[in-house]
C-alpha cells in the first residue's frame, strides 16, 4: 500500500518531505490488517488526507492484478523457505536422537 502510495506521489509530481511519507506509511500501517483485494479501499481512504487524489486509484485497479501476482509470489516463497528449513532442523533432530538411542542400545548390549 505504501508503494501504491508513493506511486501515486510520483504520477501526479507531488513533493512530500520524508516526515510526511512516514506519517503516511503509519496511517496506513494502523489502517490496515492484511494485504489484498481490500488494499486499494485502504489507500483510497489514506491518500487524499496527505494531498493525492483519489482519483489515482484507478490507475492503481489496471495494475494492481500484476503487483499481486508478485505479492503472493513472495508469501510463497517465504512460506517455501520457512517450511525447508523447519523440515531440515527436524530431520537432522531425528537423526541425533535416534543415533542417540543406538548409542545407549549399543552400550546396553555390551556385555561386561
Amino acid at each position: 500500500m505504501t508503494f501504491a502510495s508513493v506511486f501515486l506521489l510520483n504520477a501526479y509530481g507531488i513533493d512530500m518531505d520524508l516526515g510526511q511519507q512516514i506519517a503516511m506509511t503509519a496511517m496506513l500501517l494502523l489502517s490496515s490488517k492484511r494485504h489484498g483485494p481490500g488494499s486499494l479501499v485502504i489507500v483510497a481512504a489514506v491518500v487524499p488526507a496527505f494531498g493525492i487524489p483519489a482519483g489515482g486509484i484507478a490507475v492503481l485497479l489496471v495494475i494492481d492484478q500484476l503487483l499481486d501476482m508478485g505479492r503472493t509470489a513472495t508469501n510463497i516463497l517465504g512460506n517455501a523457505i520457512a517450511t525447508a528449513v523447519l523440515g531440515r532442523s527436524h530431520d537432522k533432530a531425528a537423526r541425533l536422537q535416534s543415533q542417540h538411542h543406538n548409542d545407549i542400545a549399543e552400550v546396553l548390549e555390551k556385555p561386561n
